[in-house]
C-alpha cells in the first residue's frame, strides 16, 4: 500500500494507521449501524443517495489528533455484506503531503497516482492527466489502467493525437456512435438508469470529447482541480512497465487555481476548462451523500445535496462541527 498522507508535526505515514482506527470493531460497528439505519430510511421514501461517508476520529503517535473520511456506493439491497475493503480512503483532514517528492521507483509512483486518483474521483471538480507518451504503437494497457481509475464525468486529457489514437482502440469505444448511445439510454431499465449512464454512456463520452491534443510536447502531469485549489503530481513517469524499476522524478504541490491555469495550462494555448455540462449533472449528480461523523462522542447523520461539490460539503462540515443536523 503506497501511502501519501503524512502528519505535519513528526512526518509519519496515516494512511494505513487511518484505516486501522476504522477498522476498529467499535468504529466500524458504529458505520455499519449508521449505514443500515439510512438505508432502512431511504428504502421507506427517504432522499436518494448514491455515497456514504463516514468521518472518523484517530490521533498520531506524536498526539496530533486528525479525521479521516471514508467512502462507499450506497446501494439500495440490505442483503449486501458491509465490508471493509469497500470502503475507500479519500482524505485525511489535517495531514500534508509535503514528504512525498524526490526519487522513487516507477511502481512507486503508479501506486501513489492511484491513491490520488481515488482521492480527486471524490473530491475534484475535474481531473486532468496531461501525458505525451502514455502506451505505445504495442499496447493500450496504460490508457486502460487510467480509463477504469478516472471518474468518468470529470475528466480532461491532454496528449498527442498518436497517444489519443490509442486510447480510441480501448473496448468502450467499440460500436458506439451516437444512435447506439441514445438506445443504450432509453432502453435502461429505470432503476439501472445512473449505472448505465455511468458505464456505458459517459465512459466514451468523456475519453472523447473532453481530451485535447497538442502536437509537440515533453511535460506530463496529473492533477486534481478542487474549487479552492488544484492538487498537482509532476513526475517523469510514463506509466510504461518498463519503468516500473526505473528511478524517476516526483514533485507533489498544490496551487490557487489562478496560477495554475496561468504557468501550467496556458502554454498548452488553452485559455479555459471545460467542466462537465450542467444538464449531465442534473442527471447524474442530483443525488444527495450521507456524512456519518462523530461531534462530541456521539456520531450523527447527515444528509447533502450533490448541488454542492463533495469537497465543499467537507468544507461546511469541518466549519460547522458543532451543529450537526439528522438526518433521520
Amino acid at each position: 500500500m503506497v501511502q501519501i498522507y503524512h502528519c505535519p508535526n513528526c512526518g509519519r505515514k496515516l494512511d494505513k494507521l487511518a484505516l486501522l482506527s476504522f477498522w476498529q470493531r467499535k468504529n466500524f460497528r458504529m458505520a455499519e449501524k449508521h449505514y443500515n439505519a439510512v438505508l432502512n430510511y431511504s428504502i421507506k421514501g427517504g432522499p436518494e443517495i448514491s455515497w456514504f461517508f463516514f468521518l472518523n476520529e484517530f490521533s498520531c503517535g506524536c498526539g496530533k489528533p486528525f479525521t479521516s473520511i471514508h467512502r462507499v456506493r450506497f446501494e439500495y439491497n440490505p442483503h449486501l455484506p458491509f465490508l471493509r475493503k469497500d470502503f475507500k480512503l479519500v482524505h485525511i483532514e489535517g495531514s500534508t503531503f509535503d514528504y512525498l517528492e524526490g526519487i522513487r521507483l516507477g511502481k512507486s509512483i503508479k501506486g501513489m497516482l492511484a491513491a490520488f486518483l481515488t482521492r480527486w474521483n471524490c473530491l475534484s471538480n475535474l481531473s486532468i492527466i496531461c501525458t505525451p507518451f502514455i502506451s505505445s504503437k504495442f499496447t493500450t494497457g496504460e490508457w486502460e489502467w487510467l480509463i477504469k481509475k478516472i471518474h468518468p464525468f470529470r475528466i480532461f486529457i491532454i496528449t498527442r493525437p498518436q497517444s489519443f489514437r490509442l486510447l480510441k482502440t480501448l473496448p468502450i469505444f467499440e460500436a458506439k456512435d451516437g444512435n447506439d448511445l441514445m438506445k443504450l439510454w432509453t432502453n435502461s431499465k429505470e432503476e439501472d438508469i445512473y449505472t448505465a449512464f455511468e458505464q456505458e454512456i459517459m465512459n466514451p463520452w468523456a475519453a472523447e470529447e473532453s481530451t485535447y491534443r497538442f502536437q509537440k510536447f515533453h511535460a506530463k502531469f496529473f492533477a486534481g482541480v478542487l474549487p479552492d485549489r488544484v492538487e498537482v503530481i509532476h513526475t517523469s513517469y510514463n506509466l510504461f512497465k518498463c519503468q516500473d524499476r526505473q528511478l524517476e522524478n516526483l514533485v507533489v504541490r498544490t496551487y490557487p487555481r489562478d496560477h495554475f491555469m496561468f504557468e501550467i495550462i496556458r502554454p498548452f494555448k488553452l485559455t479555459t476548462l471545460k467542466l462537465v455540462p450542467e444538464t449531465t449533472l442534473e442527471l447524474t449528480d442530483e443525488v444527495g451523500c450521507v456524512v456519518c461523523q462523530n461531534v462530541e462522542g456521539e456520531y450523527n447523520s447527515t444528509f447533502h445535496s450533490y448541488k454542492n461539490s463533495p469537497w465543499e460539503v467537507f468544507r461546511n462540515v469541518f466549519k460547522n462541527r458543532s451543529k450537526p443536523k439528522l438526518a433521520a
